[in-house]
């Protein structure tokens, strides 16, 4: 909280974003999932991401809003509109997801199922997990075969 008891203002930044996706991927190939080719292939795309920081633009400074507030504003049409962060995030993420071995997948904190439905597409058995019920009611159309879990309160 700031003096006039307001939560400080944040900053996003789409480069600094796509740079933690990134760096994700290198600590799993890091840890011995991936090999040299793919460690060689996010370091050139780290590259890339670098000489294009221009073109991401500057991000924006904003306040915080709680979590319900966002899901609750944002579920019914988050994905169904020009979405720059998705633009950005989904190609990164499908790229590393494309090389998952098909299997039993846990989609935390699923939203509205874009990669819920992504991982069901790939042959996945899908888990899709996520305490906002908009977000729930969202993905169920997008990937019905998904097992869906919400988590309870422990009283």
């Amino acid at each position: 909280m700031n003096i006039a008891g307001e939560p400080p203002l944040i900053h996003q930044h789409p480069l600094a974003y796509l740079l933690a996706l990134e760096g994700i991927a290198l600590l799993r190939a890091f840890a011995g999932e991936y090999d040299r080719d793919f460690t060689l292939a996010r370091l050139d795309e780290i590259r890339g991401l670098l000489d294009a920081a221009v073109e991401l633009g500057d991000g924006a400074t904003v306040a915080p809003i709680a979590p319900e507030e966002g899901y609750r504003s944002r579920a019914e049409f988050y994905d169904k509109a020009a979405n720059q962060l998705i633009d950005l995030e989904q190609p990164v993420v499908w790229e590393i997801v494309d090389l998952l071995p098909r299997g039993v997948a846990l989609d935390a904190a699923c939203g509205t199922g874009r990669h819920t439905a992504r991982l069901a597409s790939l042959g996945h058995t899908v888990m899709a997990s996520t305490p906002r019920r908009r977000c729930s009611a969202a993905r169920a159309p997008r990937c019905p075969a998904a097992r869906s879990t919400q988590p309870t309160s422990a009283a």
